[in-house]
């Protein structure tokens, strides 16, 4: 199993280093008015997100941070690697960009502030994946911290992964540890996933 997660995280990747940064780009932005959109309409009195700040060729979802910082009643949480505990991190509160100050050991930028966020407070939690197929399963990069994560959330906090269509396959081998996501946000669609509600 892990041999051919190995391969299709491998081949998955090379398309999507593919997209020009153009490309990347104008699908972002698409994801991203529509992750806008189903907020809006779903939570209008706002929620407590957990989003992640994007690393190499990943969907730039910056403008749904600056959404979330932005307006009333939306509250935004993003990931702190826990120092010594493997494959675990801590959300914390982000109220702007001046937050993201420092960086782990991946490399990728992460709040600074002290003001965490337990689990049990979070309604929806903004995933990125490597690909997702077509029952909601998740390839990630084989480190484990969403599926440790989504183990603590409540039962009604919703899983969205957010990635590019080049990134949706067919089938992508499970063991019964991993927790598949609700839906799937592209550029060209928002789906959720039968019989979990993604909404």
């Amino acid at each position: 199993m892990e041999a051919t997660k190995t391969r299709l995280r491998r081949k998955i990747l090379q398309e999507r280093t593919a997209l020009s940064a153009n490309e990347r780009a104008a699908k972002s932005t698409q994801i991203c008015e529509r992750i806008r959109n189903l907020l809006r309409k779903n939570w209008p009195q706002g929620a407590t997100v957990l989003a992640f700040i994007p690393q190499r060729t990943e969907v730039d979802v910056f403008p749904v941070l600056d959404f979330l910082w932005q307006t009333p009643g939306f509250s935004c949480a993003l990931p702190r690697i826990l120092p010594g505990a493997e494959g675990k991190f801590l959300p914390i509160r982000s109220v702007e960009a001046a937050d993201l100050s420092q960086e782990n050991v991946f490399g990728i930028r992460e709040p600074h502030g002290n003001k965490s966020v337990s689990p049990q407070e979070i309604d929806l939690v903004l995933v990125p994946a490597v690909a997702i197929d077509a029952q909601g399963n998740r390839l990630g990069y084989g480190r484990g911290f969403y599926d440790r994560f989504f183990t603590m959330v409540r039962p009604d906090c919703r899983k969205w992964a957010v990635v590019f269509a080049v990134q949706r396959v067919e089938k992508i081998p499970a063991a019964p540890y991993d927790i598949p996501v609700d839906a799937v946000v592209d550029e060209n669609s928002f789906f959720p996933f039968f019989p979990r509600h993604g909404l």
